[in-house]
């Protein structure tokens, strides 16, 4: 979800995943494309806003470096970062999770030290999802948060 460049995407398929890729922003989705065949790669690469593009997929896992400002985005960029001022893309996003992850799949999300952790931990309790754990990594002058959940 959110794939941007495609990295996630193309690790994951270089080790033999089946991947589906989708981005809101149609250059991103061009940028996947390209950087999925620049490494001898094929796999499908979707526009979307979040699951609306993915009806009737189920997915073992689901991945998501969330926007995690709560803020309006105004530009297809902004989609990015900022997920609403009550944090409604992270909302939506784990709304379809509860009806695009198979039995037994796991949901993986990223997001930095600068968001409001408890309203993001918060929607995924409340739509009964449990985190199986997290790992904090510092890069430059920020941490980040990578939580997996299941259901």
């Amino acid at each position: 979800m959110g794939t941007g460049a495609g990295p996630i995407a193309i690790a994951a398929t270089a080790a033999g995943a089946l991947v589906t890729a989708c981005d809101i922003n149609p250059h991103a989705v061009a940028l996947a494309r390209h950087n999925l065949s620049l490494n001898g790669l094929d796999q499908d690469v979707i526009e979307s806003d979040l699951f609306g593009a993915l009806a009737g997929r189920v997915f073992d896992l689901i991945c998501f470096n969330l926007p995690f400002y709560a803020r309006d985005p105004r530009t297809p960029l902004e989609h990015a970062f900022h997920a609403g001022r009550n944090l409604e893309t992270v909302r939506r996003f784990v709304d379809g999770c509860t009806r695009h992850l198979g039995q037994g799949g796991r949901v993986v999300v990223l997001y930095s030290e600068d968001c409001d952790r408890g309203r993001i931990l918060d929607a995924f309790r409340d739509a009964g999802f449990q985190m199986d754990g997290v790992r904090i990594t510092r890069s430059l002058l920020e941490d980040f948060h990578v939580a997996w959940f299941r259901r």
